[in-house]
């Protein structure tokens, strides 16, 4: 009774994620199709469709007066990933990035999960079977090994009910240049309060606001 009032009191204040650049649950994302058209053959990101409908929503404080939003598709091939401000008082975007998951990996045992950790803080990053070498994003004025960004995400699927799933989330960034365009490689890290351990690889492309819209 008491988790059902204060949810009551949740929806009668207002939502707890905010919409980034019209982005938030219930809505879907437009990715201009032109920009999907013109990636270069070579690319490792994939992109089966230009719509997405979000399901879920991520936030995490990232200090400094910025803010880490993550919009997940019912397509889990996709995330959309905004950096800027709260979305509530602070509305500025920052940079924009859209992710398909190329693999993941369940680490079961301890050492398995340090060795990725050891991996991601290495200057550069290769996909396995020969694929392509991406170069450290993160940190690329340093020639040593660098700790990975950590943070905790709070997941939510329903934007006006204050009860999200916490996961904590280890991750670095890679780029390499395909063409025209940066190719990003993010390896994330999660670690999920009462779930299992999991590693994504995640390649993607980086938007400017005018690129995405919602319906």
């Amino acid at each position: 009774m008491f988790k059902k009032l204060i949810n009551k009191l949740t929806k009668e204040s207002g939502p707890v994620v905010p919409e980034v650049n019209r982005l938030t649950i219930g809505r879907a994302a437009i990715i201009d199709e032109l920009a999907l058209k013109l990636l270069p053959q070579d690319c490792v990101m994939e992109f089966p469709s230009d719509t997405y409908a979000i399901v879920a929503q991520g936030k995490a404080d990232m200090g400094e007066g910025v803010h880490l939003h993550r919009f997940y598709p019912n397509d889990d091939s996709v995330l959309i990933q905004v950096l800027g401000g709260d979305g509530f008082k602070t509305t500025f975007v920052q940079e924009i990035t859209l992710f398909n998951v190329v693999e993941c990996y369940y680490p079961s045992a301890d050492s398995n999960w340090d060795d990725w950790k050891d991996k991601i803080r290495q200057t550069s990053f290769q996909l396995p079977e020969d694929g392509p070498r991406y170069e450290r994003a993160w940190f690329d004025n340093s020639d040593s090994p660098e700790d990975p960004v950590s943070f905790w995400e709070t997941v939510y699927d329903d934007r006006m009910v204050d009860s999200g799933k916490r996961i904590y989330q280890t991750c670095m960034l890679y780029v390499r240049h395909v063409g025209e365009i940066d190719e990003f490689l993010l390896i994330n890290m999660e670690e999920p309060d009462g779930g299992d351990r999991c590693v994504s690889i995640l390649a993607g492309m980086p938007l400017s606001s005018n690129q995405i819209s919602t319906s």
